[in-house]
């Protein structure tokens, strides 16, 4: 696995699936029945609820806004953090190393230093996409 296939993994995974599920729990709220009717998890099912009856009553436009705000929020989000482990941004001076490990054990640093930084090619992707 290289920084490219790395950082389209991010996209797929941590981007796409994440505000695609984000928007399907807008779209139907999950509901448990055989969840106790109190405490942390009842709050979290009543706001789901509040925020699915919010969203469901925006107008075509308003959803679709909303939708490219949680897109948005989420590319932001993985950027910020791809900066971070870049070194380039943060308070630690310093970089931090991804190592991928597959399955038969082999070792690959994605982010070798003075190489092509994570957040830019992550940031070509996301272009690439749109």
């Amino acid at each position: 696995m290289d920084k490219r296939e790395f950082a389209k993994l991010v996209t797929k995974e941590a981007i796409d699936g994440v505000v695609q599920s984000t928007l399907d729990r807008l779209r139907n709220p999950i509901v448990f029945r055989d969840q106790p009717a109190s405490g942390w998890f009842a709050k979290q099912q009543l706001e789901s609820q509040r925020q699915s009856e919010w969203f469901r009553n925006l107008s075509p436009d308003d959803r679709s806004r909303i939708e490219s705000i949680i897109k948005g929020t989420a590319e932001l989000s993985t950027f910020s953090f791809l900066t971070l482990i870049d070194g380039v941004a943060g308070s630690y001076e310093g970089v931090f190393e991804i190592v991928a490990v597959d399955a038969d054990e082999n070792r690959t640093v994605i982010n070798p230093e003075n190489t092509e930084m994570l957040h830019d090619v992550f940031s070509e992707i996301c272009e690439e996409e749109r």
